[in-house]
């Protein structure tokens, strides 16, 4: 499924996206993803992360009014 917001807004409660992103864009995709499901759906929402540390992801949520409440991160890129 495309990360397009009118694909985000059809979205079914236990849904599962997978996002794969050019790395030019990836920042913009992620942040307007977890804007839709987080901030809009109100959906808990599991994020595996490979290359963003959680403290940086937090951060970088915060100074886009993302709530980070309801995100459960598996990091693997924290050693």
């Amino acid at each position: 499924m495309a990360a397009s917001s009118g694909a985000i807004s059809e979205l079914a409660e236990n849904s599962i996206v997978l996002m794969i992103s050019e790395t030019a864009d990836y920042r913009k995709k992620l942040l307007n993803l977890l804007n839709n499901v987080i901030n809009e759906k109100k959906f808990s929402t599991l994020y595996i992360s490979a290359n963003l540390p959680y403290p940086n992801l937090v951060n970088i949520l915060k100074e886009n009014d993302i709530s980070a409440d309801n995100l459960f991160v598996i990091d693997t890129a924290t050693t």
